[in-house]
């Protein structure tokens, strides 16, 4: 069975508070959407895919990926819930995560690319939920 790519996190290009910005920098959602075949353009200025987002809902990347004929279909692995176990490890370093236990995966990828904690922390939790929920392996690099 061949192995698959890893997510690319490029440093350069990793930015907060949106899938794209209009620096043009992605959150780790981004580049994931990305990977599964979404546009960049389609992206700028989108908030978050999730379905409770007001700004690129689940709907809208859906109905953008049937005008271009994508196959796009938000990943069912990003609504599993976060453990009590991997909560508390989290919240350990990520103080903006006490009131997300019970939360989903995609809720603390959120929270975590946009928190205040160092970027080796945040590269750490994020590379740790895409392993653990979704069997993804990130690499983030210069």
């Amino acid at each position: 069975m061949a192995k698959t790519k890893p997510l690319v996190i490029k440093r350069s290009k990793w930015g907060k508070n949106a899938l794209l910005n209009k620096s043009k920098k992605m959150c780790c959602l981004g580049f994931y959407a990305c990977k599964l075949g979404v546009k960049q353009e389609n992206l700028i200025d989108n908030h978050y895919w999730s379905p409770t987002s007001e700004i690129a809902s689940l709907e809208e990347l859906e109905a953008i990926a049937r005008r271009e004929r994508s196959t796009f279909q938000r990943p069912k692995w990003l609504s599993k819930k976060v453990t009590e176990k991997d909560h508390e490890m989290l919240e350990m370093s990520h103080k903006e995560l006490k009131d997300l236990t019970g939360s989903v995966a995609e809720d603390y990828l959120i929270a975590i690319n946009d928190s205040s904690a160092t970027r080796v922390k945040r590269e750490s939790a994020i590379a740790q939920i895409f392993k653990k929920y979704g069997r993804i392996d990130v690499e983030f690099v210069d």
